[in-house]
């Protein structure tokens, strides 16, 4: 696992805490603020269950805990991130992504591959269908090329169709890209997007809020849907098959955004990146 420079042996120990909380089974986002609230990550190693209870929690939840910071454990864990290229970053970093800490709930760790500091640069959602039109996929590949042309980098979901597109275009631009996963980060799905998935680990950056070894389930998709939207300034919705799944207006209106998301017609795109960039230009996108 990799750390920041300069960071004191107390706030590893203290993300590495965090880490093993959000890994525990029975554990959710509220425990964790309750805990956090209580200042309950410092010497949280040397805390027995009763002490852990007296902080609010089951018995249950106490026993899980304990268990989950074990040294040994806690050793395994870190082996395995290292095993896999895993690192984190925890909502405790300065490199955790500011737009992020303001969704509802915001992931207390995310599990990266490659190029963290994208994380840093304005990001565009360009997400959409599974069963897209050829054309749809040329839509999205053109314009995600213009994005990451611009300096903008574009962040999708590496689904079939739409997402694949968009990553595929964007990796063509100095801007870069983002995939974010609903499985682990270091799990392939869907396994046909493979050599994508390696060229985004070597050039761009894999990111999953969802711990190594989690079983794929349904539930996992909006979750991830919900990072791309926090992660993005705006994003592209209709038009070609493009859609704006689990970005709608609905959710950003949970969210408390303001961010605008590009509404350029299908007809406004061209097979030429110049076209495209005039169309990313005429649907007010940032910095576009």
């Amino acid at each position: 696992m990799k750390s920041g420079k300069g960071v004191s042996g107390l706030l590893d120990q203290m993300r590495d805490t965090l880490a093993a909380l959000h890994e525990t089974e029975g554990v959710g986002w509220e425990t964790i603020n309750t805990i956090l609230a209580k200042d309950g990550l410092k010497d949280a190693a040397l805390r027995r269950p009763g002490e852990w209870r007296e902080l609010g929690l089951s018995a249950r939840r106490a026993e899980a805990i304990v268990a989950s910071l074990d040294s040994r454990r806690m050793e395994r864990r870190r082996a395995r991130w290292e095993k896999t290229g895993l690192s984190i970053v925890t909502e405790m970093d300065p490199d955790y992504p500011e737009l992020l800490r303001h969704i509802y709930r915001p992931p207390w760790v995310l599990y990266y591959i490659g190029r963290l500091e994208l994380l840093a640069r304005p990001q565009v959602a360009v997400v959409g269908t599974r069963q897209a039109t050829i054309y749809g996929k040329r839509a999205a590949e053109t314009l995600s090329d213009a994005f990451s042309h611009a300096g903008l980098a574009v962040t999708s979901g590496m689904a079939k169709g739409i997402d694949a597109a968009a990553h595929a275009g964007a990796l063509r631009g100095a801007g870069g890209t983002v995939a974010v996963l609903g499985s682990p980060a270091d799990v392939v799905y869907p396994p046909e997007n493979r050599m994508l998935y390696r060229r985004i680990a070597e050039e761009g950056l894999i990111v999953s809020m969802t711990p190594p070894d989690v079983p794929i389930h349904p539930g996992m998709f909006p979750m991830r849907n919900r990072i791309i939207a926090g992660l993005s300034l705006g994003g592209r919705r209709r038009g070609s098959g493009i859609a704006q799944r689990g970005l709608a207006h609905g959710e950003r209106s949970d969210q408390g955004k303001s961010r605008r998301f590009c509404g350029a017609r299908s007809d406004q795109f061209a097979s030429q990146p110049r076209h495209a960039r005039t169309a990313a230009r005429r649907s007010g996108c940032p910095s576009a």
